[in-house]
């Protein structure tokens, strides 16, 4: 029997039934309808075999659904050792989930199944013997039928492959198809049957159907969908899917019909049946198999359109080129709006790439003038525009598509000049689209082959650029950081990254759950026969109930001079939303002439930086992952502590996240090359001490003057492993830089020494546009001088300004040609954040300068200002000064960042006082303060510094002590 199991039905009930499996032998109870606490009282005989894979009986519980599989509830499992040894056993054994937490049912107590257990020894059983002879002779059996079925499969492949040797149309082809209909689909929604619409690809050609609403059969009407197909080996791909209102469109199930197969003409109508995810066929709300209909036509294209194409396809070897690509506008557009016009946008993609421009509203001439980057693998593939319109409420609807041969861009013209052109705008059957102005719907474009750092790269003998490489090239990925995210409600993404080389997948990594700065350290090898000189990389987030969605590209050039090459590539594309892509994945390279073998660096170590004893590190606290539950009532609450010597630095804390983002940078000034920087998690706490996490030791002549980016495992105060509430090891990101310098700073990549300081003291905002639909704005600054000095503000919620009070110090070798970006944002917790506005602030002018507050105003893309809510112009107050280093007296980078207060006037007698004031020692007082607070954990001070003052608080719980440190003072 069970007891107090979950109700997990639509209506708040459970069918649930029990299955046992043991050594591929599974037998099941029957099914009780509507039962909390179920009764089954069966008998099952299960034979034990002696091999040591049949350590244990599995028994899973389940919940019978109608319409779609059983739904697994809970499971457990039992060691036969434990059964023998006992004899016989009768026990309530508390079920488990998936990820090893207790099922709960009502009122949150454990959901249990009650066994009872007997060993029999099979000597002393004939019906045991006699069963396991049976046994033995089944799965004899079905190995033999198995085998018979391989070569049967073998046979009528190569059979298929002589039939296909035969085929008379020559690459590249087109295929129409026609959707017909499709049948018995099955029940999708609560309220209703299903909303039916299906989503045809093939390589980078995509399209979708229209939605038939409510419909088990529905019937599109020969709908009509042409596809140029470059290779016998592509697949076209249907998924059918269910639309829905407020929610995430769900897959209905999906077919794959493999092009090479087709014959030249007209294919009468076929049914297709339709599969699930796990490739078994799909029932429908009758129980019989879903099918679609649909017929297709294979015909060759016409001269003037194949003969570039199949003349390059046929070359030897094809380099991969990047074209530009700038849509520029479109005019008279349809009509597609009831109350309205047109609010189009495209989407483009090519070999696997894709990106979208941004939509512009209500208008029938809508101008982009955006510029898109596309890396060219294959001769055959065109670029593929799909022009929509955006709907609030519904599906996106289609205007119309554009085909463009970017094989003729590369060679017109010769100077490589950017030409524009004009497309018609075409329907799915391939007539045009008439616009509301009863004229034809055209797309404006401007195209041109990018001469690449590539195709420039000079050989030994110089001048001439390098040839395509045969050969192995080695991949290690390492990681990613910086993604954007793609989860609504998580605020993470799930990243994986698939490589492809001339088109064709050749490793996919593992997918990372829950994480915007993924660690894969993945190493695989790409063959390079063909003399293929780059590989194309696609970032996609995994989507378990949809289509993945795409995060971004890279192209690895290759290079027979990676040995040991570490590079960072940055994403480039857009995503669904037209945004930018973002983020950066870190590679390491070797590349192997020939039939050599793998490169083997598990002996090298770190290159040193050059020279002398003391040193200056950066260390960049990127993320920490896989953080264990540390509190009862939540997760964890991280913050890390960072100390070389007497030098210790602290991060923010992060509330309750398994998975915490820090992005924060602190620089040790002077330090011995032979040190050790430790880098401490803690728990944060509130009513007692901190409870530490884990900790990691890095000797400070690993660190090398390049910036690199490393993950590093937890260890634990007993020096084990720690491991997170995910069963995985617990691992922060850090990016290290160092040296050999006092005042260093990185510049450009690379520590060197840094001669000014810039000041820039953000205080307020203020007239910020409404940027919410149901609320005010919610904004923040970036603030840039280069990627190596970019920090943020902290976030004003629902608000149209307000004070900000914070400091951020930057260091720089030459100040004058260097100008501080100040972006403002506004934030969103579920998608990309939106840019307001963007302020440019000149530093030439201002070494030594007044520290006076200004008002700046941020601009749009045109330059002009940015109007708020109130229709006056939006602005923030802040002030920014240079100075040299070597008038900040002591400062040996333990400068923190401070919260400032507005400046107030002092009368004649307190700037008196002041001018009477001796000289701090800031090195010695900040040091004093950091050993009070390592040796006593009570012991808490906040230091705050100006130009004529230094203000201490203390906090302890003895009155004495904090008496006895002010007189020290």
């Amino acid at each position: 029997e069970a007891a107090n199991l979950p109700k997990v039905d639509t209506f708040g009930w459970i069918d649930p039934f029990v299955e046992i499996s043991h050594g591929g032998l599974t037998q099941q109870t029957e099914i009780k309808k509507r039962e909390e606490n179920p009764k089954w009282t069966q008998c099952f005989r299960v034979p034990i075999g002696e091999s040591s894979d049949e350590a244990a009986l599995l028994f899973q519980l389940f919940d019978f659904e109608l319409t779609s599989k059983p739904r697994p509830i809970g499971s457990v499992s039992i060691l036969i050792d434990t059964i023998q040894a006992a004899g016989s056993l009768e026990k309530a054994y508390p079920l488990q989930k998936e990820d090893g937490s207790a099922l709960l049912g009502r009122g949150n107590s454990p959901s249990t199944v009650r066994l009872r257990l007997k060993y029999e020894a099979g000597d002393d059983n004939p019906e045991m013997a006699q069963l396991n002879a049976a046994i033995h002779d089944a799965r004899q059996r079905i190995h033999e039928e198995k085998e018979a079925s391989e070569r049967a499969e073998a046979e009528a492949k190569a059979l298929q492959n002589m039939r296909e040797a035969s085929f008379a149309l020559p690459v590249p082809f087109s295929i129409t198809v026609l959707l017909k209909g499709a049948r018995h689909l099955p029940k999708m929604d609560t309220l209703g049957s299903i909303d039916a619409y299906c989503v045809f690809t093939l390589g980078s050609q995509e399209f979708r159907s229209a939605t038939c609403k409510n419909n088990f059969n529905p019937d599109w009407k020969e709908e009509a969908f042409k596809f140029h197909v470059s290779s016998r080996s592509q697949s076209l791909e249907i998924r059918i899917m269910d639309w829905d209102r407020t929610g995430k469109d769900e897959l209905c199930g999906m077919i794959r019909i493999p092009v090479g197969r087709l014959k030249p003409g007209k294919v009468p109508v076929e049914e297709y049946f339709i599969c699930g995810s796990d490739g078994q066929p799909v029932l429908g709300h009758d129980n019989q198999s879903a099918q679609v209909l649909l017929t297709i036509e294979a015909a060759s294209l016409p001269k003037e359109e194949g003969a570039s194409a199949v003349a390059a396809a046929v070359a030897h070897d094809f380099t991969p080129w990047t074209a530009e690509v700038v849509v520029e506008k479109a005019e008279h557009l349809p009509k597609m709006d009831t109350f309205g016009t047109c609010d189009g946008y495209c989407i483009l993609s090519i070999c696997g790439q894709r990106s979208n421009t941004q939509i512009r509203k209500n208008t029938y001439n809508p101008e982009w003038n955006q510029p898109f980057t596309f890396t060219i693998t294959s001769a055959t593939e065109e670029l593929v525009i799909v022009l929509r319109d955006w709907d609030l409420n519904g599906d996106d609807e289609f205007i119309g598509v554009v085909h463009v041969p970017l094989d003729r861009v590369r060679g017109l013209p010769e100077e490589r000049k950017p030409h524009r052109v004009t497309y018609p705008v075409l329907t799915k059957e391939g007539g045009e689209v008439i616009g509301h102005d009863k004229l034809a719907s055209v797309l404006t474009l401007t195209l041109a082959p990018v001469v690449e750092e590539a195709d420039q790269s000079v050989g030994a003998a110089g001048g001439e650029a390098e040839p395509s490489q045969r050969g192995s090239l080695w991949v290690t990925v390492k990681g990613a950081s910086g993604l954007p995210k793609m989860n609504f409600l998580s605020g993470k993404a799930d990243p994986f990254i698939v490589f492809l080389a001339d088109g064709v997948p050749v490793h996919k990594t593992a997918v990372k759950r829950g994480t915007l700065a993924p660690v894969w350290e993945e190493r695989f090898e790409i063959r390079c026969t063909s003399g293929k000189t780059a590989i194309i990389a696609q970032m996609a987030d995994y989507n378990s109930g949809g289509k993945d969605r795409v995060m971004g590209f890279f192209t690895i050039p290759v290079r027979n001079s990676y040995k040991g090459t570490g590079r960072t590539f940055p994403l480039t594309g857009s995503l669904e939303n037209g945004a930018p892509a973002c983020g950066d994945v870190t590679l390491l390279l070797d590349f192997v002439e020939g039939d050599g073998e793998e490169p083997d660096h598990s002996g090298e170590t770190a290159a040193a930086a050059p020279g002398g004893s003391l040193i200056s590190v950066r260390v960049n606290v990127d993320a920490v992952n896989n953080l264990p539950k540390m509190d009862a009532m939540g997760a964890c609450d991280p913050y890390a502590k960072l100390q070389i010597g007497a030098q210790t630095f602290k991060t923010t804390t992060k509330k309750n996240v398994f998975d915490a983002e820090f992005g924060q940078y602190f620089d040790f000034m002077t330090v011995s090359r032979n040190d050790t920087l430790k880098v401490t998690i803690y728990d944060w706490n509130r009513s007692s001490s901190d409870s530490e996490v884990g900790h990691v030791e890095i000797r400070l002549t690993e660190v090398s003057e390049e910036k690199t980016q490393q993950s590093y495992e937890l260890m634990n105060p007993k020096n084990q492993k720690v491991v997170g509430k995910n069963k995985q090891a617990t691992c922060i990101h850090l990016g290290l830089t160092a040296l050999q310098a006092p005042n260093a700073v990185a510049i450009n990549g690379k520590m060197e020494t840094a001669a000014y300081e810039v000041t820039f003291e953000m205080k307020s905002c203020s007239h910020m546009p409404k940027m919410d639909t149901l609320g005010k704005c919610d904004p923040f600054f970036r603030i840039e001088m280069d990627e190596w000095n970019s920090v943020k503000t902290k976030t004003l919620l629902n608000c149209y300004g307000g004070e900000y009070n914070q400091t951020f110090k930057f260091r720089c070798n030459d100040y004058h040609s260097k100008t501080i970006t100040v972006s403002g944002f506004d934030y969103d917790a579920g998608s990309t954040n939106d840019l307001i506005g963007t302020a440019i602030i000149e530093l030439s002018d201002l070494l030594d300068s007044e520290a006076d507050y200004k008002s700046y105003i941020l601009l749009d893309k045109d330059k002009q200002p940015i109007k708020g809510y109130d229709k006056q112009t939006t602005c923030f107050d802040a002030c920014v000064f240079v100075k040299k280093l070597e008038s900040i007296s002591g400062s040996n980078g333990l400068a923190r960042k401070t919260t400032i207060k507005t400046p107030t006037q002092h009368t004649s007698s307190e700037m008196e006082d002041t001018a009477k004031a001796k000289c701090v020692d800031i090195d010695s007082l900040m040091t004093t303060l950091v050993e009070l607070e390592d040796k006593d954990k009570d012991f808490k001070v906040w230091v705050q510094t100006r130009s004529d003052k230094v203000s201490v608080l203390i906090r302890s719980s003895a009155f004495f002590d904090s008496v006895k440190f002010c007189e020290h003072l």
